[in-house]
């Protein structure tokens, strides 16, 4: 099917793919708050490392090496810093 799409719709489909995305990213994002938030309320700490290297193997071993790349982006646009899949990282959640 998609293989016979003009690439104007297909275009219109990854738009529509993208929107849904950011919706989800934002929900994410929101919901990580959420988790930090109470975190520091239990005077814990903000980031939970061995949970990111969890998250980062978890893209990279669905969507391959550039997996990681992603989960990267997803946890630092959710925590706001330093990059989330160092080697100290994932040598931290090991």
């Amino acid at each position: 099917m998609l293989d016979k799409m003009p690439i104007s719709q297909l275009r219109a489909c990854i738009d529509k793919v993208d929107s849904m995305l950011i919706f989800l990213l934002s929900q994410r994002a929101r919901l990580s708050a959420r988790v930090q938030e109470t975190r520091l309320a239990g005077k814990g700490p903000r980031v939970d490392y061995r949970r990111e290297g969890e998250v980062c193997r978890r893209f990279r071993d669905r969507l391959g090496e550039g997996g990681e790349g992603v989960a990267e982006a997803v946890l630092r646009l959710c925590r706001g810093n330093e990059s989330a899949c160092s080697p100290r990282d994932r040598a931290t959640s090991a």
